[in-house]
């Protein structure tokens, strides 16, 4: 396939703002999305690329009973500490580039030629010239922190530390080619994401 031809699409959001509900439906309209947070998941794994990095950086302390990452232990630690974010993003970033990279291409080759990358640190990271456009699943703050209270349990303080480990969600609004706005029912989202999918699919 000529790759000139296949648009390649970065999507990202904010804690609670809807993102995997929006990528369940892409996936349900046969749009592939390549999920980088599941691509972590499995580094982390027991045996997993990332494993022996993480515990050399972090210590025994993270690893759960069968020798995998404990992501809630791990996580209690980079919240509070960008500089230990930074340290574990250096480790997990390139490992989930090559795998992103590796399930790009079988795609291609099966001739797909719209692809989602569901990458939550798009902007954070500085990615966006990696793709063709950038897609924002968007609500305001008021809502991320209303959403983390009933479906976490969150406290204040730990909702505070989860905003603050990302880009604040107006900035990452002012800089995406796409914003997809989930601050209201299901109904919209997905006729939002419909307009989308037909805007690109006439590009090809």
């Amino acid at each position: 396939m000529d790759i000139s031809r296949v648009k390649w699409l970065g999507l990202t959001g904010g804690i609670a703002t809807g993102k995997t509900t929006a990528c369940n439906y892409l996936i349900q309209k046969s749009i592939p999305v390549i999920d980088a947070d599941k691509i972590s998941h499995s580094l982390l794994q027991a045996n997993g690329l990332a494993v022996d990095q993480i515990v050399d950086k972090f210590g025994d302390s993270v690893l759960n009973q069968d020798k995998s990452i404990s992501r809630p232990k791990l996580g209690e630690i980079v919240f509070k500490n960008n500089e230990k974010l930074k340290e574990l993003n250096q480790i997990m970033h390139p490992l989930v580039r090559v795998k992103t990279n590796e399930i790009k291409s079988e795609l291609v080759k099966d001739g797909h030629t719209l692809i989602i990358n569901d990458i939550p640190l798009l902007f954070e990271n500085n990615l966006q010239n990696q793709y063709d456009k950038t897609i924002l699943i968007y609500c305001d703050q008021d809502t991320q922190s209303d959403r983390l209270k009933k479906r976490n349990g969150f406290t204040d303080l730990e909702i505070e530390h989860r905003l603050r480990s990302q880009m604040n969600i107006e900035e990452k609004k002012s800089i995406s080619d796409f914003v997809i706005d989930n601050s209201f029912d299901l109904k919209g989202l997905y006729e939002q994401l419909d307009q989308l999918i037909l805007k690109f699919k006439n590009f090809n």
